[in-house]
Parts: structure tokens; C-alpha cells; sequence
């Protein structure tokens, strides 16, 4: 079930906070319901700049030695339970937005989001379509600007042939989606779950693999939250966009 109340928890796990990370952020602080906490779990050696200044309300959680980002999100959704158990309300639910450092979120994307959880309590992972973007300037030292496109980075993944995350829609309009296939869960790039269906997966976890990429992980993931008789499905009208690689991290 929704709970009256819904907490959001944004996690960005990121190797290079200099670059795209603060883009990501003012897209968080700029959505309409904002995230009730924005957790950033860095993982980039010492010496890089860290633009946390930028930002009260970010926990900053930095690894000493580079993890993978599967563990760097385990890190977070640890948090992230705890907070929730410290909440102690029983109608409140926290779901979690998982993000790549290269992705920015729409003012509209967690009530988009959130619709759609609220349609069928069994719905466990929701997730955008990802658009892409890139820079068209910096009229300051702390913020850029972007065009936002309608062309699909993907809209869900499938396998691939040596099982691999395989991107659908690539390439399309939005309006063109009805041509992609059914995907198997949204992008790893960026989506939501309930942490209770994380909880019903692993206590204690970790509920991501530790080695290998992020996509993997993902993946990974999307299996485990089928076998517990729960559904993963991407929210046609909810947008995000994703820098291009010349102007963020991927």
C-alpha cells in the first residue's frame, strides 16, 4: 500500500563530484515536492573539488577508497532505512530515487512517480524515461544551463545477449515510445522503489551486488524484486534527462 505520507530519499553515488553532480542537485532542490532527504555517497579520491557548500540539506557520505557504485548504493539505502525507522510513523513510506550523477530530474518527476505507485501496491520499482541533454552555456561560476530534448536515452532495459542492461528506445521521440518494447525494469540510470520491498528482499542486505558495474547491479536487482511477486515498470509521462557524455560523468 501508499501510506499517507511518502518520504523521498535521493541517493547519487558519484566518482567525480566536480563535474555534472551539482546540475543534478539544483534539479532536486528545484523539484515540487522536493526529496525529504538527498544522500550523496562520494566516492572520488581526495584532492577533487566538492561543491557541498552549494547545499544545506545534503548528507554527504564519503568512502575513503573508491567503491563500486552497487556498494555505494548499498551505503545509501542503509541510511536511508535507518532514517526511516527513526521516522517511526506508520503512515509514512519511503521510497528511494536512485540516480547517476548525470541525470536531472524534472520539477513534476516524483508526483509523476508517485502516481504511479499509488495505482497498485504491488509496484515495487517505477522509474522515467531518460531524455538527453547537453550544455548550452554558464552564465555563472555555479550553474549551467541546458537544452532538454525529447529524444529517448532509454526508456527501460532489457538483456542484452551476454546478459547485459540493453537500452530501449534509444534514439526515439517520447512520442515514438509506443514502438519500444516492454522493458524488464526502468534504466539503472534513474528510478524509485520502496524501500519496504528492499526490506522484504534483505533485513540487513546487501540488496546490490558489490562487484562489477552499476548496471549489472541494477539488473541484479530487478531479478530479486520479481521473485518476491513484485512489479517494476517505467512511467511513460515522467522525464528526466541525462547530460551528454562530453558534458557530465557516465
Amino acid at each position: 500500500m501508499i501510506h499517507d505520507s511518502i518520504r523521498w530519499s535521493a541517493h547519487v553515488a558519484t566518482d567525480d563530484p566536480s563535474a555534472s553532480l551539482p546540475d543534478a542537485l539544483w534539479a532536486l532542490e528545484a523539484a515540487d515536492p522536493r526529496p525529504d532527504s538527498v544522500i550523496v555517497i562520494d566516492n572520488a579520491p581526495t584532492g577533487r573539488d566538492r561543491p557541498e557548500g552549494l547545499w544545506s540539506n545534503v548528507r554527504w557520505l564519503r568512502n575513503p577508497r573508491p567503491q563500486t557504485h552497487g556498494r555505494c548504493h548499498n551505503q545509501g539505502v542503509e541510511l536511508a532505512l535507518h532514517a526511516s525507522r527513526d521516522a517511526g510513523s506508520v503512515a509514512s513510506e519511503t521510497i528511494a530515487l536512485l540516480m547517476t550523477p548525470d541525470v536531472m530530474i524534472g520539477t513534476d518527476t516524483l508526483t509523476r512517480l508517485r502516481k504511479l505507485f499509488e495505482t497498485d501496491p504491488h509496484i515495487a520499482v517505477v522509474g522515467p524515461v531518460v531524455c538527453r541533454a547537453h550544455v548550452t552555456g554558464s552564465p555563472d561560476e555555479e550553474r549551467r544551463e541546458f537544452e532538454r530534448s525529447d529524444i529517448v536515452d532509454s526508456a527501460g532495459v532489457s538483456l542484452g545477449w551476454f546478459g547485459g542492461a540493453k537500452p530501449l528506445g534509444r534514439g526515439l521521440t517520447q512520442a515514438d515510445l509506443s514502438r519500444a518494447r516492454a522493458p524488464l525494469g526502468p534504466s539503472p540510470s534513474c528510478f524509485a522503489i520502496r524501500l519496504s520491498a528492499l526490506s522484504v528482499l534483505s533485513r540487513r542486505g546487501p540488496w546490490f551486488r558489490e562487484t562489477g558495474s552499476w548496471e549489472a547491479a541494477a539488473i541484479g536487482l530487478f531479478r530479486g524484486i520479481k521473485t518476491i511477486g513484485c512489479s517494476l515498470v517505467v512511467a511513460k509521462d515522467a522525464t528526466v534527462w541525462r547530460l551528454a557524455s562530453r558534458d557530465g560523468v557516465r
